[in-house]
């Protein structure tokens, strides 16, 4: 047969994303680059998606991208992933860190700085399907599609949707097939005009875990290692912004707290938690089969797998109504009780706002693990532990929306009995290897 099928795909990330190239590191301590063509241009391989829509086909992956080099029967794959191209904003760096079991505070030596595509960066797929005969079928799933693109999904990280799926049939018997095929290369083949365009269903959102609406309190300081210079003055430490410049709490910074909070509440009970490398003073041997590990997942285990993504995705929480201010601070003298000199510094801090704590999950999740989460962020209700910098100096307190306290503490008694529940009817053995 000599038709075959072009297909365009756009795909608009919702969160920031993109794929990493560490070996593209310029020697920058914790700076994690995006991939780069050796032009220099910002580039999502075509690989990362390939994988990604083969894990989309399920049990159909076979007829359209062959088998893996690992089976017995080796066959190619009729589907052909060619490229991809890029549009949008510039890049945007966010730094991330560790909480230290052992302090309560930022862990040393674990401050990264990830770059990553921007919010409405436009990634554009262009594919070609050798057997013409499974074209409807390879349209339907491009319209359903909903990858992930680059790691750190379960921090919010590499959301995208597909905004536009288009298509040619080209038959090298007919005059018009082989002017096409013979005259364009590249992107040009995939012109608008010879195109048509495919019906997409309307976007659904899974229902999430948790989705919970707090308040701030007194004050809230997420910074992204960024400041604002003042003639005369010290510099200010801003708060962390989204693409609209609207203050927000990072996904990963709700993971980082919850987990550890999580941890803290399965110790207390004498039950299994499992830290990662060295944040609670002791080498990382993840069981896999723990509360935490079945959550957050895990690495560098000595089980098998060795490795596993958590059930678990924390979204970022926009900050409505944030009321933004920097306030001044100035460090003692501990000789003469008063300021000490050149130690006066700054910081923004958002007195006030709303934000939703979103969390969705990859697959079903045990209710053992809901309560357990919900009792972390009942933690942070009764001020237990805070969000972000200063939390023992006035800030970082975060109070539910739902302020009956009744129902809270109903809710409250709810989840300790789930979790008490699932965890007296873990395994012996699983209780034994943990």
């Amino acid at each position: 047969m000599t038709a075959f099928l072009l297909a365009k795909v756009t795909l608009e990330l919702r969160s920031p994303g993109g794929v990493a190239s560490p070996e593209q590191d310029t020697g920058s301590s914790g700076h994690i680059p995006l991939a780069r063509t050796p032009a220099g241009d910002l580039h999502v391989p075509a690989t990362s998606l390939a994988g990604s829509f083969r894990a989309h086909l399920g049990d159909r992956a076979v007829e359209f991208m062959g088998r893996a080099p690992e089976d017995e029967q080796v066959s190619s794959s009729a589907l052909w992933f060619l490229g991809t191209s890029l549009v949008g904003p510039d890049p945007v760096v966010r730094a991330r860190t560790a909480v230290d079991r052992v302090r309560g505070s930022a862990a040393t030596s674990m401050l990264r700085r990830h770059e990553h595509l921007a919010v409405g960066t436009r990634v554009v797929v262009y594919l070609r399907l050798t057997d013409i005969a499974l074209r409807d079928e390879l349209l339907a799933a491009l319209a359903t599609w909903a990858p992930v693109i680059g790691g750190g999904r379960t921090a919010g990280f590499g959301r995208a949707a597909v905004t536009k799926v288009q298509h040619q049939t080209v038959d090298l018997g007919t005059p018009e097939g082989r002017r096409l095929w013979l005259t364009s290369g590249g992107p040009d083949m995939f012109a608008d005009a010879g195109m048509a365009l495919v019906d997409l269903p309307e976007p659904t959102e899974p229902t999430p875990v948790v989705d919970l609406a707090w308040s701030i309190v007194d004050g809230l300081h997420i910074g992204n290692g960024e400041t604002v210079k003042r003639q005369g003055a010290s510099d200010i430490a801003t708060v962390i912004c989204d693409h609209d410049s609207v203050p927000f709490v990072p996904g990963s910074t709700w993971k980082g707290v919850l987990r550890s909070r999580c941890e803290f509440i399965l110790r207390s009970l004498g039950a299994p938690a499992c830290s990662p490398s060295g944040l609670d003073g002791s080498k990382a041997n993840p069981c896999g089969s723990c509360l935490i590990c079945q959550a957050f997942g895990f690495v560098n285990g000595d089980i098998e797998p060795p490795a596993r993504r958590g059930l678990l995705e924390f979204a970022d929480s926009p900050i409505a109504d944030a009321d933004v201010v920097a306030q001044p601070h100035v460090a003692l003298d501990r000789v003469f009780g008063g300021a000490r000199k050149n130690a006066l510094f700054a910081q923004e801090v958002v007195r006030g706002g709303q934000l939703s704590l979103t969390v969705r999950a990859t697959d079903e999740v045990p209710p053992g693990i809901r309560a357990l989460l919900l009792l972390a962020c009942y933690d942070i209700h009764y001020g237990f532990a805070g969000i972000g910098k200063s939390t023992t100096r006035g800030l970082g307190t975060l109070r539910l929306l739902d302020d009956d306290p009744e129902e809270l503490r109903k809710r409250r008694a709810d989840a300790i009995d789930v979790l008490t529940r699932a965890l007296r009817s873990a395994k012996p053995e699983e209780v034994a290897a943990q």
